[in-house]
């Protein structure tokens, strides 16, 4: 977990067995709390490649707003597809500010 309150970004990162980012949820500071920005899972694939320096073999992100748009983005080598839908409620994007320490709210995989 990386919190940088002073440049209001905070983000969760799970990793595989293998020490390769598996799922990543990027927070940003909005109006005194933290909101659910972009949600990144990584597919490496057959790949037995170990650690950070490893190519996810598949992308797929989420980017939201807070007034409920939603964008999908898949990447699959060198293909990028986008779908983006509107009207979305955003109220579980929501988190309020941690006390350092407490980051149980943050570090939940299941959202």
């Amino acid at each position: 977990m990386e919190i940088r309150l002073e440049t209001g970004f905070t983000a969760v990162i799970f990793m595989d067995k293998l020490g390769r980012d598996e799922l990543r949820y990027s927070f940003t500071v909005m109006n005194g709390a933290l909101f659910l920005e972009t949600v990144t899972i990584y597919d490496y694939g057959d790949s037995e490649e170990r650690g950070g320096y490893a190519d996810a073999w598949r992308m797929e992100s989420y980017d939201f707003t807070p007034d409920g748009v939603a964008v999908q983005e898949i990447e699959v080598g060198d293909e990028v597809s986008s779908e983006s839908r509107q009207g979305i409620d955003m109220t579980s994007n929501w988190e309020p500010l941690p006390q350092f320490g407490a980051y149980d709210s943050l570090i939940r995989r299941e959202r």
